[in-house]
């Protein structure tokens, strides 16, 4: 199932109120979310002791960026596709990432 939040707040929320029935086994962060950013949803997951797996999209992919990320517990960071070939290549990208990580 694929379930998607508007802004930074319902992410948090979401996955603070999620029985372990509810957890997402993903989840995806774009940055730039309104009312609270990616990187503060990420914090508040991450200060939960939620293992949620995060993939963070980004369209600015500075490495220092990337390490500051991983660094408060993102797992991959990905570019932004600008064309919709992009799009599916992220797809391709992402379902890679969630099959290696659900074999352990």
């Amino acid at each position: 199932m694929l379930e998607h939040v508007c802004d930074g707040e319902q992410a948090i929320r979401r996955m603070v109120e999620a029985g372990d029935k509810e957890m997402p086994d993903l989840l995806i962060v774009d940055l730039h979310l309104p009312r609270i950013s990616g990187q503060e949803v990420i914090v508040a997951v991450r200060a939960r002791n939620l293992t949620t797996p995060i993939i963070v999209l980004t369209s600015m992919p500075r490495e220092r960026d990337r390490a500051s990320l991983a660094a408060i517990g993102a797992q991959l960071v990905l570019d932004k596709p600008n064309d919709l070939d992009g799009y599916y290549t992220l797809g391709s990208t992402i379902k890679g990432f969630y099959a290696a990580g659900s074999e352990k």
